[in-house]
């Protein structure tokens, strides 16, 4: 009978062993699904933004009236 309940309790932590393994996968799976998703999403909303503060501002005449974001000027928003 010793022997029989050895058996059981090695075939029990193989299943939770593969139990385990098997979350594992499925959270690695969905952390990387979602990592991805908000990687390309921020990707392209970054670079919309970014247009925004490169974009220069040029009156009737053609002669910039705001250049944008500084980014030498240690007090703005930009540093």
């Amino acid at each position: 009978m010793s022997q029989k309940h050895i058996k059981q309790a090695a075939r029990g932590q193989r299943q939770i062993y593969e139990e385990n393994r098997q979350t594992l996968i499925a959270y690695s799976v969905a952390s990387i699904t979602s990592l991805t998703i908000v990687g390309i999403l921020n990707f392209f909303a970054l670079n919309a933004a970014r247009g925004d503060w490169m974009k220069n501002i040029r009156n009737e005449k053609n002669q910039i009236v705001d250049a944008g974001l500084d980014l030498n000027d240690p007090q703005a928003f930009g540093e």
